[in-house]
């Protein structure tokens, strides 16, 4: 499977980046230089549905506590079948979806494009917080469903 980074299309020198690899370690935004390094390559996984860490593929994003707006994303160990860990990446091009939550997206808190701003789960709606770019590392491309 393609690594790729999931930058922040209002800014793309920003990606998705998980604070360390383990489960329960919060997704942030950080800055990113050239392919990042392993804790912002993530692989989208259309089969299960997931977004693995390219470090540890048994690690993939996932709604910490019940979903509701404001909870945040984390990695943790996946699960087959695990709807907090299942997302749509392609039905609404540029935003993550919560597969098993569809009213909810994967957010940049408040827009804010600082190191450490968390990632969290929020109300889907299409602002510039919910717009990801992928970038496929194999060739340094834009995977064209999630272009904003």
């Amino acid at each position: 499977m393609t690594k790729s980074l999931i930058s922040y299309t209002n800014n793309l020198n920003f990606s998705m980046t998980s604070k360390a690899i383990g489960s329960g370690s919060l997704v942030v935004l950080y800055h990113t230089t050239g392919v990042g390094n392993g804790r912002q390559q993530w692989i989208l996984d259309e089969t299960n549905q997931v977004i693995r860490n390219a470090s540890d593929e048994t690690l993939v994003l996932s709604i910490q506590g019940s979903p509701k707006a404001g909870s945040f994303i984390i990695l943790s160990t996946f699960i087959p079948g695990n709807s907090a860990q299942q997302w749509d990446w392609s039905s609404q091009p540029g935003t993550i979806i919560s597969a098993a939550y569809p009213s909810f997206a994967i957010d940049n808190k408040n827009q804010v494009a600082v190191d450490n701003n968390p990632i969290w789960l929020y109300p889907v709606n299409q602002t510039g917080a919910q717009t990801w770019t992928v970038m496929n590392l194999s060739n340094n491309a834009a995977n064209a469903p999630l272009l904003a």
